[in-house]
C-alpha cells in the first residue's frame, strides 16, 4: 500500500502472531512474544498487540544479539517509508534497530558484520586492495533525489525552513460562551494564518485544535466547567509552521479529596518537567525538579478529618524530597526512599488531618532526583 505522500508502506504492525517473521540470533536469542497485550508495556500510541523482546533465565548468558526478520522486495524509483515505535521497559544497555540487508540474516553472524561495507588499511594495504575499494565505490549506482538536487542547484535559495516568528502577546480569558484567545499579528507579510493547539496535560500532548485561523483571535466554545485547558498558537506561511507561542491556560481544575491527584494535573508550577511514566496505568509523571521548585493543585476536601496520604515515587538513589503544604502551611515532609531506578515505583504513606473546603495544595522540592506519579487521599475517620 502507499501513504498520503505516495510512499510505499510495508505494514507489519499490530503483530498478534509470528506470521511472516523468522527469528534470528547472532549470539544468544532473546525471548520473543509476538502477542504482548499489557498496555503498561506498550509504546505510547501503540494500537493492538505489540512485539516484546526480553532476556533469558539462563544466568550464564550476559549478552543478547538477535531479533526477527522477513523478506521484502524493493523496486527502483520508488520511495519507501520505514518507521516503528520502541519502548524501553527499564532494560539495561538495550536498544532496538532496523536494518535493510541484501542477504538473509544468518544465525551466529552479526547483522553489522554482514551489512558492513568493505574497508582497507590505507597505510599498510597493497595498492591493489586500495584501488579495488575505490573501484567498488565508483561502480555503485546512486539514485538522485530530484527535489533535493533541484533545491541545492537552484540560483535562488529555497524559502524552506525560514520559519515565521512565533506569535507574541498570547492571552486568554473565560467568557460566557467559552475561552477567548487572542494574539499579536506577526510582522512577516507572508503569514497566511495561525494554528491553535490545546492540551489538558500541562505543556504536553498538545493537539491541533483550530487550523489556519485567519483572524487574531479564536473562541473555544467546547470548554467545560471545572476543567483546566492549556493553549499555544503558531504562525503559518506557505512552507512552514513557526514554533509555538508561550503556553497559557484558562479555567480551573479542582480535584476532589478523597481521591487521586495526578502529578501532571497542576494548576500552576515552577521548574518541574513532565515525562511518560512506566508505572502501572501509564500516563505521565513529574520530575527534574531543583531546590525550591513547586507544584500547586486546587483541591476540594469533602469533609474534615484524618486522611491516609499515599505518594507514588521513584528515585534511583533517594532524595531529601519535598514538603506538602496546604494554603502555605506545611502539613507533611517526605524524604524519598531509594527505589532503584527513575521508573521503578514505590508507594510511601503517612496520615494527616485535613480541613473541609476548597484549598491550594502545594508540593515544594527540598531536594533533587525524584519523580512523582500521583498522590492518593483516603479518609480514615
Amino acid at each position: 500500500m502507499v501513504d498520503e505522500d505516495n510512499n510505499e508502506v510495508l505494514l507489519n504492525g499490530n503483530f498478534g502472531s509470528d506470521s511472516n517473521w523468522t527469528q534470528w540470533s547472532a549470539s544468544a536469542a532473546p525471548a520473543i512474544n509476538f502477542n504482548e497485550t499489557d498496555v503498561a508495556l506498550a509504546p505510547t500510541n501503540a494500537d493492538g498487540p505489540v512485539l516484546r523482546m526480553t532476556g533469558t533465565t539462563d544466568a550464564t548468558v550476559t549478552e543478547f544479539n538477535g531479533g526477527v526478520y522477513q523478506a521484502i522486495t524493493l523496486e527502483s524509483g520508488k520511495n519507501y517509508t520505514l518507521s516503528g515505535v520502541f519502548k524501553d521497559n527499564a532494560s539495561a544497555n538495550a536498544h532496538g534497530e532496523f536494518y535493510i540487508v541484501a542477504t538473509m540474516p544468518e544465525n551466529g553472524v552479526d547483522i553489522l558484520e554482514e551489512a558492513a561495507l568493505p574497508s582497507v588499511d590505507f597505510v599498510n594495504a597493497p595498492i591493489e586492495e586500495i584501488e579495488a575499494v575505490f573501484q567498488l565505490y565508483g561502480s555503485i549506482s546512486y539514485e538522485i533525489h530530484q527535489p533535493l538536487f533541484d533545491a541545492m542547484t537552484a540560483e535562488a535559495p529555497s524559502n524552506l525552513y525560514t520559519l515565521p516568528a512565533k506569535p507574541t502577546g498570547f492571552t486568554a480569558q473565560m467568557a460566557d460562551s467559552g475561552a477567548m484567545l487572542s494574539w499579536n499579528a506577526n510582522l512577516e507579510t507572508d503569514v497566511t494564518g495561525y494554528h491553535v493547539y490545546r492540551s489538558v496535560n500541562n505543556n504536553s500532548s498538545y493537539q491541533l485544535f483550530a487550523e489556519n485561523v485567519a483572524s487574531l483571535s479564536y473562541l473555544d466554545e467546547t470548554v467545560i466547567d471545572n476543567n483546566l485547558y492549556f493553549y499555544k498558537v503558531s504562525a503559518v506561511d506557505a512552507e512552514d509552521i513557526s514554533y509555538g507561542s508561550d503556553e497559557i491556560s484558562v479555567g480551573e481544575l479542582v480535584q476532589a479529596i478523597p481521591g487521586t491527584v495526578e502529578a501532571e494535573n497542576w494548576t500552576t508550577m515552577n521548574g518541574f518537567e513532565v515525562e511518560a511514566t512506566a508505572d502501572a496505568g501509564g500516563g505521565k509523571n513529574t520530575g527534574f525538579a531543583h531546590l525550591g521548585d513547586w507544584l500547586e493543585y486546587a483541591v476540594n476536601i469533602e469533609s474534615a478529618g484524618d486522611y491516609l496520604v499515599e505518594y507514588r515515587l521513584a528515585t534511583e538513589s533517594g532524595s531529601t524530597g519535598f514538603t506538602l503544604k496546604l494554603n502555605d502551611e506545611v502539613i507533611d515532609t517526605v524524604a524519598v526512599d531509594a527505589t532503584g531506578g527513575w521508573q521503578t515505583w514505590a508507594t510511601q504513606s503517612t496520615t494527616i488531618s485535613l480541613p473541609a473546603g476548597e484549598h491550594i495544595l502545594r508540593i515544594e522540592a527540598l531536594g533533587e532526583q525524584w519523580n512523582l506519579n500521583w498522590i492518593r487521599f483516603s479518609k480514615t475517620q
